[in-house]
């Protein structure tokens, strides 16, 4: 901030510095707000593998946001692009009730995920190593 203005103080405990600290606030907020609406910009690209029988992998700390995940086949090349879950749990009304209630059980190659700020949870549960591209 002193580079565009010599006479701020904003040193340490000085008069502007909460001005400063106020600023800076202001430009992070509004690039954040530029950076969401375009998409893969500032994005990071990541690899993720699934564990065979473990629901979830943990995110990398360096995603700002998820745009999209593929799935990659062998050669690192994308296979198809796989579905956010919008919610957990579901009514399959072919089935009586309570059975039409529930996730599946069993392993396989996950098809959708969903995105805590911590982990990626997995559907249906992995059954081997797949990679993945966010």
């Amino acid at each position: 901030m002193a580079v565009f203005d010599r006479s701020l103080r904003v040193g340490s405990g000085e008069a502007d510095e909460a001005n400063a600290i106020a600023a800076i606030n202001i430009a992070q907020r509004q690039l954040e707000n530029i950076a969401a609406t375009y998409p893969r910009m500032l994005q990071d690209v990541v690899n993720i593998a699934t564990v065979a029988n473990t629901e979830t992998s943990t995110i990398s700390t360096s995603l700002l946001r998820i745009d999209g995940v593929q799935q990659l086949g062998a050669d690192g090349y994308p296979v198809g692009d796989i579905e956010p879950m919008d919610h957990v749990g579901g009514h399959v009304p072919t089935l009586p009730w309570p059975l039409n209630v529930g996730l599946p059980t069993s392993a396989g190659i996950p098809a959708a995920y969903y995105a805590s700020f911590v982990s990626f949870y997995w559907l249906p549960r992995p059954s081997g190593v797949t990679s993945y591209r966010i």
